[in-house]
């Protein structure tokens, strides 16, 4: 009997849709579930309504920062524990300032843009490893 890869559903939230549409594409052919928000008040309320399993967001949105979406995430006892991985483009000589971005925003993970939408996918396997979704 061939066992199959658990389904995990992926929060892309990010207030560009190339971004969102790049991601969607990539993420499905992978065999994730994807939802999409473009601003950051709309991050917790999906979390917690689509029982999403990991959280890909942009640093920068429009109503709420990303930065503030994760801090309420990881404030809720509910959704702690979803894994947050921050994209932004804020670079620090070229380099993601990651001790400063962890310390700040208590995220699991950030990517760099531009970024390689399968690498993203990658990453994401690799956080969710051992995980069962919820």
């Amino acid at each position: 009997m061939e066992r199959t890869r658990p389904v995990f559903k992926v929060l892309v939230g990010d207030d560009d849709e190339a971004i969102t549409e790049m991601l969607t594409t990539a993420l499905k052919i992978r065999g994730f579930e994807v939802v999409c928000c473009y601003s950051g008040s709309q991050v917790a309320p999906l979390v917690e309504s689509a029982r999403v399993d990991v959280v890909l967001l942009d640093l920068v949105m429009p109503g709420l920062s990303g930065l503030e979406a994760c801090k309420r995430l990881k404030a809720n006892a509910e959704t702690r524990d979803v894994p947050v991985v921050i994209m932004t483009s804020i670079t620090s000589d070229g380099e993601l300032a990651d001790g400063v971005w962890k310390r700040g925003t208590a995220a699991d993970d950030f990517i760099s843009k531009p970024f390689d939408p399968f690498e993203v996918a990658d990453r994401l396997e690799k956080i969710l490893a051992g995980r069962t979704p919820r």
